[in-house]
């Protein structure tokens, strides 16, 4: 409704909603992580403001803030994951509080995607130095955090790796990059499997996976879905 959208009047560069909790998390261009208890009632939904928002710190951003692949939530919604760092850096901030609790360095460059499988114990990441890190999610406290080290490092790149995507269930990750290339990894073998290039050799920018073992690029320099 509109009064539910009339709330939050600042420019948006991620937005996910926790279905189970009914909790919207924003984070702005400003670098304000808010957290918004929807409330659904007999006229419709409304959006409170996080109260807690004027004393939380700002985290920090990447230089380019708006690109939506710097952003992954744990599956529990309670840690934001953040990549394009000039340090190389991952870092994990609290939703609740914007308390960074992590800066992991692994790539020797910096980390330009990343992505958390389904059971949500997997995070894989790019970087600008061509390789994919795998890396182990763990509880602790209550709280979800990164190894401090990568369980395995991918190879086979030429250039920047722009996105990846991974599946637990299938036991597969695929990375694309500039170089026009999309590469499958076997998760637990840790091996190459196979590569697919664009049909234009065009750099690609997202990459997704289906449960079928269905894979879908993207070009924004041709604008078409692969599959």
């Amino acid at each position: 409704s509109s009064a539910a959208s009339d709330v939050y009047k600042r420019q948006i560069i991620f937005l996910a909603w926790d279905s189970f909790d009914n909790k919207l998390i924003v984070l702005d261009q400003e670098g304000r992580l808010s957290c918004h208890q929807v409330i659904l009632g007999k006229d419709g939904p409304s959006i409170p403001p996080d109260p807690y928002l004027p004393k939380k710190p700002r985290i920090l951003l990447p230089n380019d803030r708006s690109n939506p692949i710097y952003y992954q939530l744990t599956l529990d919604f309670k840690v934001l994951l953040t990549a394009g760092h000039w340090d190389n850096s991952v870092k994990a901030y609290l939703v609740e509080t914007s308390r960074q609790i992590q800066s992991i360095v692994g790539h020797k460059d910096i980390t330009t995607c990343l992505a958390i499988c389904e059971t949500g114990k997997t995070l894989v990441t790019g970087s600008k130095d061509t390789t994919v890190m795998v890396w182990n999610l763990y509880m602790r406290n209550g709280i979800i955090e990164m190894q401090n080290n990568p369980q395995h490092t991918f190879y086979g790149h030429d250039d920047e790796v722009t996105c990846v995507a991974v599946s637990s269930l299938l036991d597969i990750c695929i990375s694309g990059s500039k170089d026009g290339s999309c590469i499958i990894y076997n998760l637990s073998k840790r091996e190459y499997l196979r590569s697919i290039r664009h049909p234009s050799n065009k750099p690609i920018d997202f990459v997704a996976v289906s449960i079928r073992a269905q894979f879908i690029i993207y070009s924004k320099k041709d604008l078409v879905l692969h599959l």
